[in-house]
């Protein structure tokens, strides 16, 4: 093995333990013996003659010196992968993995359909989808890319793209609305079997914005749930009108499993950001996905007109 691979691999090994903090999980993410690890990055000290970590049995950190050393080759070894990505690439074939994070709502029934379409179309990709409705440590989970719904821009340090907006809309089974009867007016929920985001079947606040006006009511929920997909479940299966994202129940309108109820209300409006590490150096398939999402917004959120009412305003992509 040449001097300069085996300077590279002594490089790579480096900054993957100063990623991790540990010789352990830098050996499990290479797929190496720790103590090849530790060697290797021993005989780097010793070519530089300084000590680049300090070691304790808990943990290892960066000398000063070996913060220095990570800021210089850092980049020049992105540069170097990128370089031997876009050549090795260069026939529009997507390879090696992908770590993405997301909110479960929006994986299961938007993001999986182009997740799957490029597994399809490159064998040699594969794809980390962890679904996380709270907060995604993006760096600290080595994710290159994550998705958040939030009604601003993320206050952040990460590079964040505005890919789109949705908002929840009121839906209900047929059979639930043809038993109970359709609301005229937002404050009539109040009385009708309703389905609640959370952990209580009491005091659920649904704020509604209508033609002109944002209105207020408090529910009782019939079912309490914490997850957006329980409760499409039980708004199919007639047991109360809920409030969920347009993506989520889009083929259901269209197939006349659910209608909306109020159909000029609607929630607030939430944008959807896709958070990268960095703006350099994004993967092929990461790229791909970007492109590829503002189209399958509007694809989903273009929910069709009630067919029984002569003049409905669908709730739409904006």
């Amino acid at each position: 093995m040449s001097n300069a691979v085996q300077d590279y691999a002594a490089i790579a090994q480096f900054v993957c333990v100063a990623e991790t903090g540990s010789f352990s999980a830098a050996a499990r993410r290479l797929s190496l013996p720790k103590t090849s690890v530790s060697r290797r990055i021993a005989r780097l000290e010793e070519e530089l003659g300084t000590r680049l970590f300090h070691r304790s049995t808990r943990k290892v950190v960066l000398t000063t010196q070996g913060e220095q050393y990570l800021a210089r080759v850092a980049p020049a070894l992105a540069d170097i992968s990128a370089a031997h990505e876009s050549v090795r690439l260069a026939d529009g074939a997507l390879a090696g993995t992908i770590r993405i994070g997301a909110p479960a709502s929006l994986a299961e029934h938007l993001l999986i359909d182009e997740v799957i379409a490029l597994l399809q179309s490159h064998a040699a990709l594969s794809i980390e989808l962890v679904l996380a409705d709270g907060p995604i440590d993006l760096i600290g989970g080595r994710f290159d890319l994550a998705f958040q719904l939030a009604p601003s821009m993320p206050d952040s340090n990460l590079v964040a793209r505005r890919l789109g907006s949705t908002r929840k809309v009121l839906v209900a089974s047929p059979d639930l609305l043809a038993r109970v009867g359709e609301p005229q007016t937002v404050l009539q929920l109040q009385d009708l079997p309703c389905l609640g985001l959370g952990d209580s079947v009491l005091r659920t606040k649904w704020r509604l914005i209508g033609p002109g006006e944002v209105e207020e009511v408090t529910i009782r929920a019939r079912l309490a749930a914490s997850s957006v997909d329980a409760l499409l479940v039980a708004a199919r299966a007639s047991l109360g009108i809920a409030l969920l994202p347009e993506s989520m129940v889009s083929d259901d309108i269209a197939n006349g499993l659910l209608v909306q109820a109020l159909p000029n209300y609607t929630s607030e409006t939430t944008v959807l950001f896709a958070l990268l590490p960095s703006r350099r150096h994004l993967h092929p398939a990461v790229s791909k996905l970007l492109e590829a999402m503002p189209g399958l917004l509007r694809n989903r959120l273009s929910l069709p007109p009630r067919k029984d009412l002569v003049s409905g305003d669908a709730a739409g992509f904006e």
